[in-house]
């Protein structure tokens, strides 16, 4: 694993205390008091071989993970950025608002108790272990920038992201969790995902790609210019949306359009459906 320079300093008794973070000038406020030694490990979650729960505790590489505490970082994220967001069973609850201020909250699990520290360094959330220990973030919760670019990933938990405005762009991956996305106008959105369902509210994306298992997708009150959508067995439900181009590919879902208006439309759909009614029928 790479290590961080002996000797460089991350941080003091207090948590109030602010220090510059490279790039994005962002500071991790700890929760409570910890001390680093010349030399620290530093890891992410990309870095990981395999994450297991066994008995409630958390496994990193077959090492326990038994102690957790909340960690707080904040600071400034400039304007156009791209940010990566990993969290193996843990929930994703992101919102973007105004300004540059970043407010997160990392749920941190660690092999011994009281080591680690998280900060965000180029386009990574990354955990320093102060004993070289396994740590991990298995939760991710707060605010960031609306115009911030993110590349988010769970394999079960839940991700909510909310209030992304501007040039942002969005990927996100997921294993069996649910997605869900509201009050949005973004450039462009792609999911892909296996069995969790997603729901879109309110939201406007120029470019739509989903790429689905068995999840469904649900879209309420939203506008799309193109929405490019595949999936094994799930069903796409447009309520309330309008869409200039469709194009809708799966083996047994349905396409239900309920008061939606599509301009331009193909789909192929095997087994399924194509369902266009209004919600007074």
């Amino acid at each position: 694993l790479p290590t961080r320079p002996c000797g460089t300093r991350v941080s003091s008794s207090s948590p109030q205390r602010r220090y510059l973070v490279k790039r994005l000038a962002l500071v991790t406020a700890l929760t409570a008091v910890v001390l680093i030694p010349a030399c620290t490990t530093s890891m992410s979650l990309s870095d990981a071989r395999s994450i297991s729960e066994r008995d409630g505790i958390l496994y990193l590489d077959d090492v326990p993970l038994p102690h957790h505490r909340e960690v707080s970082v904040e600071g400034i994220l400039e304007t156009g950025s791209l940010l990566f967001m990993r969290t193996a069973l843990g929930a994703i609850d992101v919102s973007g608002v105004p300004g540059s201020n970043v407010n997160l909250t990392i749920d941190l699990y660690s092999e011994y108790e009281g080591d680690g520290e998280v900060q965000i360094d180029g386009e990574e959330i990354t955990t320093f272990s102060n004993v070289r220990g396994k740590l991990l973030v298995n939760g991710i919760r707060g605010t960031i920038p609306e115009g911030t670019s993110l590349r988010v990933h769970s394999s079960t938990g839940e991700i909510s992201l909310a209030g992304f405005a501007g040039e942002s762009s969005i990927r996100i991956a997921s294993g069996t969790g649910e997605i869900r996305m509201s009050n949005c106008g973004i450039n462009d959105l792609d999911i892909n995902t296996g069995t969790g369902n997603i729901f879109l509210d309110q939201v406007q994306i120029d470019d739509l790609l989903i790429s689905s298992g068995t999840g469904d997708l649900s879209a309420e009150g939203s506008s799309f210019r193109t929405l490019r959508g595949t999936s094994g067995t799930g069903s796409f439900k447009l309520r309330g949306s309008s869409v200039v181009q469709a194009r809708i590919e799966s083996g047994t879902g349905d396409l239900v359009l309920v008061d939606s208006t599509v301009s331009e439309r193909f789909e192929s759909l095997g087994t399924g459906d194509v369902v266009i009614k209004s919600s007074q029928d």
